[in-house]
């Protein structure tokens, strides 16, 4: 369920590819393997090529945009909501949206820690905007999720946007994988989009009166970070296979979306309320000889079961969130690119196994 494919450099290679989607520049650097001397300071442009690296495979022409590069989308938020604060330094309310995003946690603290006065809104306060009016000419920044970063569901930004309209407040948009499903758009003025792309990289779209000055990018060793290697949208035939695999389902399991629900199209989501997801992903690995990984590593499959996920706090995200401990036991995430008619069948032995031992 991700997109990017890793070409780590190392001191076995005489050479450094930089491709991606949109051919942008192939350049060739011999590394050297002795150890003996390491001379201990960074080139600040690294970075500098490799944001403009991503400016070309993004598609985004126009040098007044903002196109910089993270060390994951936790970096980035920390990175750009720091220093929107240094550069307003005198307007001290912010808002998050902790209910639909866990990661704000830690974030929110920090400020809370600076006596800023934070503000927190529901997916219900970004569809219909009522709550934010309120609050909206002295906010400095709010940071609302574009999609779930579990199962791939949409927010309505409809409200929110209509009360930020021709407002001075920063509007920064977390797209954990809904910007794989159309063109990015050309952020406004005031708009922050900070794109996803694997664990330990992100990519930050910004408008210009955003002037964003991060503090430890420049300095940081970009030579192992992954190029794009290959098209960053979802396959246009994904929606159809995925619909078509949710509607057929094995008895047992249920589709956690309803029709028409919007949704990121790269995964199915599925739960059996008398199984536990974990067990029915393990299953699936072992009868198709898949390696076991950890929970959040890239996989074909992936489970919210608690037997997986040992974090108290996410188990207790998760259960507010959903409101059903039978969803979050049960739900299971398929990556599109495994949806076919021998993973049916083996998703029905799957249950059938489970549940035969169960019962005893």
């Amino acid at each position: 369920m991700r997109f990017f494919n890793w070409k780590p450099l190392n001191c076995h290679s005489n050479q450094v590819i930089v491709k991606a989607s949109i051919q942008v520049s192939t350049a060739t650097r011999e590394l050297s393997c002795n150890e003996d001397m390491r001379i201990d300071i960074l080139d600040p442009q690294r970075w500098n090529d490799l944001n403009e690296t991503y400016r070309a495979a993004l598609g985004i022409e126009e040098s007044s945009v903002f196109v910089q590069v993270y060390a994951g989308y936790q970096h980035a938020l920390w990175e750009t909501t720091n220093a929107l604060a240094r550069l307003f330094s005198h307007k001290k309310n912010i808002a998050f949206t902790p209910s639909i995003e866990p990661s704000l946690d830690a974030l929110a603290a920090e400020f809370s820690e600076k006596e800023y006065v934070i503000e927190n809104f529901t997916a219900e306060d970004l569809k219909d905007g009522k709550a934010i009016a309120g609050s909206i000419s002295e906010l400095l920044f709010i940071v609302a999720p574009q999609d779930d970063s579990i199962t791939g569901r949409v927010f309505d930004h409809s409200g929110l946007d209509a009360v930020l309209k021709e407002k001075r407040v920063f509007k920064i948009t977390l797209s954990h994988a809904a910007f794989r499903s159309g063109k990015i758009e050309r952020p406004g003025l005031f708009e922050v989009k900070i794109l996803s792309l694997a664990p330990d990289l992100a990519v930050v779209v910004a408008g210009e009166r955003t002037r964003l000055k991060p503090l430890l990018p420049s300095r940081m060793d970009w030579l192992k970070a992954a190029t794009p290697t290959k098209d960053i949208m979802v396959p246009s035939d994904w929606k159809t296979r995925i619909e078509a695999f949710e509607a057929k389902l094995p008895a047992g399991f249920k589709a956690y979306f309803s029709a028409g629900e919007a949704r990121v199209y790269d995964r199915a989501v599925i739960y059996h309320p008398e199984l536990d997801g974990s067990a029915v992903i393990d299953e699936l690995n072992r009868l198709l000889q898949y390696p076991a990984v950890p929970p959040g590593i890239e996989s074909a499959f992936e489970s919210t079961s608690s037997c997986r996920w040992t974090s108290p706090r996410l188990t207790e995200f998760l259960l507010q969130k959903e409101g059903s401990e039978d969803k979050v036991r049960g739900l299971v995430l398929i990556g599109a690119d495994q949806l076919n008619a021998n993973l049916e069948l083996l998703l029905k032995q799957t249950a059938e196994t489970l549940l035969r031992q169960q019962n005893g």
